[in-house]
């Protein structure tokens, strides 16, 4: 071949395409020197022991591999993929069903029969209770008559510190009014002896001083300078809620009334929001000449006794007036032993016709003790008026809000 210069190339090349053929083999000759004088050894190393590991690491799922979980896994994706490109919710459960358990089925089903049906539920938390289940006791209702006359003959007399909760008024009458915890001392003694002081909580001063025999009571108010006076049975509403407490209704929380032998009883089982009662109800006959005694045998409810099931003691007594209503209910709690006898530490007394709701709270008890007979007699004090209840105007009760 003749180049421009008149030279001919030796290979048939063009001597420039020689040059840089030889150039790109210097290159490429460098090159792999430069590469194996910065090789390090330790790099090589850990390079070779990674892929010797992928490599052990593929033989062990080989080795492991269980054809049938394979092919459930196979199918669940296929299940899937097609529910996915189906267009409806129900096609998406149908295709997942086919390669679930029979309770997932089962599961799916009732919920696509609710979902298809048009059926709506609210879902709404419960709480857990506080404490763990306890045991119910039983009971026939000769045990629960005998361990409450037990009990009712048990006190004879007792003389306690407490403390004491007056609320007044309630929902109906549109007015609640509730005074300050006072401390106090109870003294009483059968059959219908009592006596109740009432005292500040700091300075120890009385703010109520109150005695009855059963037929008569007298009460000290010494902030009014009052002394009143009346019958015990007396039940009518003052405008003063302090006036409404009667010694009397202390003494029918206190000292309970045995059932008698033939009184007529139902028994029943009962339950409420957080506790579950045996309930024995007793029933008296009418007073002769009333409005629903006609001559002949005629009954009423005269009290309902509650039982509570944990333990068997006395939760509640309601005691019922002539015309069917419930005279008093009391409620009891926190039985305690105190020396010889058991009593219940809170006693909470709620009158309906008096409205009003007095809670006592025992701190000391000493039970059947004589007491003096002096210390149920109350004198009025000189320089008081005197107030005969049963002469006053019966104050009219306020009209419920609406």
């Amino acid at each position: 071949m003749i180049v421009a210069d008149g030279t001919e190339s030796l290979d048939g090349r063009e001597p420039g395409a020689a040059a840089t053929q030889v150039l790109k083999g210097c290159g490429r000759k460098l090159e792999r020197r430069t590469h194996l004088e910065r090789w390090d050894p330790k790099l090589e190393r850990r390079n070779y022991v990674e892929r010797w590991g992928r490599k052990l690491e593929r033989r062990a799922h080989l080795e492991r591999w269980d054809p049938k979980l394979e092919r459930r896994t196979h199918l669940e994706r296929g299940g899937w993929k097609r529910a996915r490109g189906s267009t409806t919710y129900r096609a998406a459960f149908c295709a997942a069903a086919g390669t679930m358990g029979r309770w997932a089925i089962f599961l799916i089903a009732a919920a696509g029969a609710a979902a298809l049906a048009g059926c709506a539920a609210n879902q709404k938390p419960v709480a857990a209770p506080s404490t763990a289940p306890v045991n119910l006791l039983t009971a026939s209702k000769q045990q629960l008559v005998a361990s409450y006359n037990e009990q009712a003959q048990a006190i004879r007399s007792i003389s306690a510190t407490i403390s004491m909760k007056l609320t007044a008024g309630t929902a109906y009458s549109g007015v609640i009014q509730q005074y300050h915890e006072i401390k106090g001392f109870i003294l009483a003694e059968r059959p219908a002896s009592i006596r109740v002081i009432g005292q500040a909580p700091v300075v120890g001063t009385n703010i109520f001083d109150m005695v009855s025999d059963g037929q008569t009571f007298s009460m000290y108010i010494p902030s009014k300078s009052k002394f009143l006076e009346g019958a015990a049975n007396l039940q009518r509403q003052s405008a003063k809620p302090i006036e409404n407490l009667r010694p009397q209704n202390l003494t029918e929380a206190i000292f309970w009334n045995p059932i008698a032998q033939n009184a007529p009883i139902l028994f029943e089982a009962g339950d409420e929001a957080e506790a579950r009662y045996y309930i024995l109800t007793v029933a008296g006959s009418e007073p002769q000449g009333s409005a629903s005694d006609k001559g002949g045998d005629s009954w009423q409810i005269a009290e309902k006794i509650w039982f509570d099931r944990t333990d068997l003691s006395v939760a509640r007594l309601q005691i019922y007036n002539s015309t069917g209503g419930v005279q008093s209910d009391v409620r009891y709690a926190q039985w305690d032993t105190f020396g010889a006898v058991r009593f219940a530490r809170q006693i909470e007394i709620t009158r309906p016709e008096e409205d009003y709701q007095l809670r006592i709270t025992i701190q000391k008890l000493t039970a059947n003790e004589p007491i003096p007979a002096e210390r149920f007699v109350l004198k009025q004090p000189p320089g008081t008026q005197l107030v005969r209840v049963d002469a006053e105007t019966a104050a009219p009760k306020p009209e419920p809000k609406n």
